[in-house]
């Protein structure tokens, strides 16, 4: 027996880059990620001094957020069986990436030893 699944992007697909995730478990036992970019604070407005003879403008004030803003890019929530089709999705991406690194250092390795 077989079935045939077509991926169908909907209206408001995106691709992000996401550097971090916050979340925990909800009270029905579902867990919720919320996936994150970080970044630097965009300013709100800038006040520039512009020199009267070379024209350069140079930064004088500035308002908006300081420190660094994690701007939540979606929540996913996902039961059991979800995530543990997540877990081993990631799960072999990771050991496939650490095989190409720990394969890079011995081939480097072997590289610096027949130099020598």
């Amino acid at each position: 027996m077989e079935i045939e699944a077509h991926f169908i992007k909907s209206a408001d697909f995106k691709t992000v880059q996401i550097t971090g995730v916050w979340g925990g478990v909800m009270g029905n036992g579902m867990l919720n990620v919320n996936l994150f970019t970080e970044r630097v604070p965009i300013p709100q407005k800038i006040i520039f001094d512009i020199d009267p003879v070379t024209q350069v403008a140079r930064e004088k004030h500035k308002d908006g957020k300081t420190g660094i803003v994690r701007e939540v890019q979606m929540g996913v929530l996902m039961d059991y069986p979800t995530a543990k089709s997540f877990y081993e999705f990631f799960g072999n991406w990771i050991k496939e990436q650490e095989l190409m690194i720990h394969g890079r250092k011995n081939t480097d390795a072997n590289d610096a030893t027949s130099k020598s």
